[in-house]
C-alpha cells in the first residue's frame, strides 16, 4: 500500500490500494489543471484507471500549490512514469484548421480577446491547431516536471471528439466537434446561453462542475432536450473502486487516457 503524506489532502479521491510505487514505470499519469483545481488519474499497465485525486487551488497561489504537490505528494513526486500528460484550461482559446506556432497563436488570441495575453500554448492535431492562453511560469513548471522524457502538454478541450459543454468554476465552454470544430468560452452562464442561440448541435454531452440537479443543467435541458451528462467513456476500463465516481466531472481526464 502506498504511504501518503497526511499534510496533503484532496477534496475527492478514488484509490485502488493494490496499486504500488513499483507499478509507476509501466503506468501513465494524466493531470488536469485549471484556476480552481488540480486533479490527476493513474492508468496502469492493464489500461485500467486505478487512482484519482482532486485538489482545490486558487488563482493567486496556483503555481505554488502545484509545485508543492509535485514535491510532496507521494505519487506526483515520482518522476519515473511511463508517460505524463498535462491538460490545461484557459479563458481564451480557439481552433484553427491549419498548423500554428506559439507566436501566431498568441497574436490570434490577442485579436480575438482584445486583451493583453502573456503567452499561448499550441496543441496540434491532424485537423489543425488549438491555441490557449497560459502563463510562462506555469508552462515552464510543467515542462520541468521531468527532464529525461518531457511531459505532453495539451489544451484540455482538445481531447474531446463529440460536441461537449464544459462547466468550470469560472465559466462555461463549448466544443462543437465535427469537421468544422471550434471552441467557445463564456465567463457566465447567462452569456453562455446567449452564445449557444446560434448553434444547432445535437446531441451534446455535459461535463465538469455541474450535476443533474443544478439550476444551470435544468435550464439547458429545457432549452436543449438532447443534452445529457457525460457518464460513459467508451473503451475505458476502471478499477472496481470507481463505481460511485461522478464520471462526468472527470470526463476530460478519462478521454485523455484513451490516447495513451
Amino acid at each position: 500500500m502506498i504511504k501518503e503524506n497526511i499534510q496533503i489532502s484532496s477534496s475527492y479521491s478514488v484509490k485502488d490500494d493494490r496499486f504500488e510505487i513499483e507499478h509507476i514505470p509501466e503506468s501513465t499519469l494524466i493531470c488536469e489543471i485549471s484556476d480552481s483545481f488540480f486533479r490527476f488519474i493513474v492508468k496502469d499497465k492493464r489500461s485500467r484507471i486505478v487512482w484519482l485525486e482532486d485538489f482545490p487551488i486558487y488563482p493567486q497561489s496556483k503555481n505554488a500549490r502545484i509545485k508543492q504537490l509535485f514535491e510532496d505528494h507521494t505519487l506526483l513526486s515520482a518522476r519515473f512514469w511511463k508517460d505524463v500528460i498535462f491538460l490545461i484550461h484557459g479563458e481564451h482559446k480557439t481552433f484553427v484548421p491549419a498548423e500554428l506556432d506559439a507566436k501566431h497563436g498568441l497574436s490570434l488570441l490577442q485579436q480575438l480577446s482584445n486583451s493583453s495575453i502573456e503567452s499561448a500554448h499550441i496543441t496540434k492535431t491532424e485537423n489543425g491547431s488549438f491555441a490557449v492562453n497560459s502563463t510562462e511560469d506555469l508552462l515552464q513548471l510543467l515542462k520541468d516536471y521531468r527532464q529525461d522524457k518531457p511531459a505532453k502538454i495539451v489544451l484540455a478541450d482538445s481531447v474531446l471528439e463529440k460536441p461537449t459543454i464544459i462547466f468550470h468554476r469560472f465559466g462555461v465552454s463549448l466544443f462543437t466537434g465535427g469537421q468544422s470544430s471550434n471552441i467557445y468560452h463564456a465567463k457566465s452562464f447567462e452569456d453562455f446561453l446567449r452564445l449557444i442561440e446560434d448553434f444547432e448541435i445535437k446531441p451534446i454531452e455535459i461535463c465538469g462542475e455541474v450535476t443533474e440537479y443544478a439550476l444551470e443543467y435544468k435550464q439547458l435541458k429545457a432549452r436543449l432536450p438532447q443534452v445529457s451528462l457525460a457518464q460513459q467513456v467508451s473503451g475505458i476500463q476502471f478499477s472496481q473502486y470507481f463505481q460511485e465516481c461522478p464520471k462526468h466531472r472527470y470526463f476530460l481526464l478519462f478521454c485523455a487516457s484513451k490516447r495513451v
